[in-house]
């Protein structure tokens, strides 16, 4: 029942989530400055929260910084310098960290973060030197995504072995891949490019050939995650829309619009329970929605 938001000069805002008159309200808790003491400190490029909800990465330039997130308090655990980060994600089970790096001489490399041994694998390259947009990582694998490319990484306990790499189709458009996730089960692969979302079985010999497209939004999709034990996907975009789709049909079972105007949305989150969604506009607006309701709104 707690919403948190990090902004580029980390201020954490904290957020609680209450039924009153049969009604889902969200009220104001607190907010905190995590570089308080550190007024030189870099603004914040990008946050990323396990899946878990026990912690939290923040890169500042070249420094990633780990929080632990328990009873709505932070508490720095550790911290780590490397060359410029261009991505990273936390593993399925909130166990390690992929890091995605870049040199002086724009040579990519990824390092996996084990958290709780406190252990960095090696450093290693990506080949073709390809520069990752989004990366994730499972308990056996490392996916990179970048100059319309995928490419699979088999991983175990701290090494890694190249496994696969093909092309996706470029869009009209020069757009960058806006992210990458793998399911849980490690059945599914899922990318957003431009307007599209792609959906790849891990359980053929010719991972390309099983693609599947979804498409719905009208312009770049900004955000998506699976629910539901990878049968459903819910994703928004830059058009303010939000659409659930059902994965096993191939199509969407619901949509609505989130935004008012001109606004635009921030960022979501969906409740551990996957029940509910929490939406940050760009006018500061912070909305929830059920998506048992949501599932209806097609219908």
């Amino acid at each position: 029942n707690t919403v948190m938001s990090v902004s580029s000069y980390p201020m954490v805002t904290l957020w609680e989530t209450s039924t009153f008159a049969d009604k889902e309200v969200i009220t104001f808790v607190s907010g905190c400055s995590l570089t308080a003491s550190r007024p030189q400190a870099f603004p914040v490029k990008n946050c990323v929260l396990s899946s878990d909800g026990s912690l939290i990465a923040i890169h500042q330039e070249t420094k990633v910084e780990l929080y632990s997130f328990v009873k709505s308090k932070l508490k720095l655990l550790h911290s780590t310098c490397k060359s410029t980060v261009t991505c990273f994600s936390f593993s399925s089970d909130s166990t390690a960290l992929l890091l995605c790096t870049q040199d002086s001489g724009n040579d990519s490399y990824f390092h996996v973060w084990d958290i709780q041994g406190e252990v960095v694998s090696a450093c290693l390259e990506s080949r073709g030197n390809l520069i990752p947009e989004c990366c994730c990582l499972s308990s056996d694998k490392v996916v990179l995504c970048g100059d319309y490319e995928i490419e699979i990484w088999e991983y175990a306990k701290h090494t890694c072995c190249f496994f696969t790499r093909f092309k996706v189709q470029k869009p009209y458009n020069l757009v960058r891949f806006s992210q990458c996730t793998l399911s849980g089960d490690n059945q599914f692969l899922v990318c957003c490019i431009a307007d599209a979302i792609l959906v790849y079985s891990l359980r053929t010999s010719n991972i390309d050939s099983s693609k599947q497209v979804f498409h719905g939004h009208l312009g770049r999709i900004e955000f998506f995650r699976l629910l539901k034990i990878n049968r459903y996907l819910i994703s928004y975009g830059i058009d303010g829309m939000v659409f659930l789709w059902d994965i096993s049909q191939s199509k969407a079972v619901g949509f609505t619009r989130i935004v008012k105007g001109q606004e635009s949305i921030v960022s979501m989150a969906v409740s551990p329970e996957e029940d509910r969604a929490v939406f940050f506009t760009s006018t500061g607006r912070v909305c929830m929605i059920k998506l048992c309701e949501l599932g209806s709104a097609l219908e």
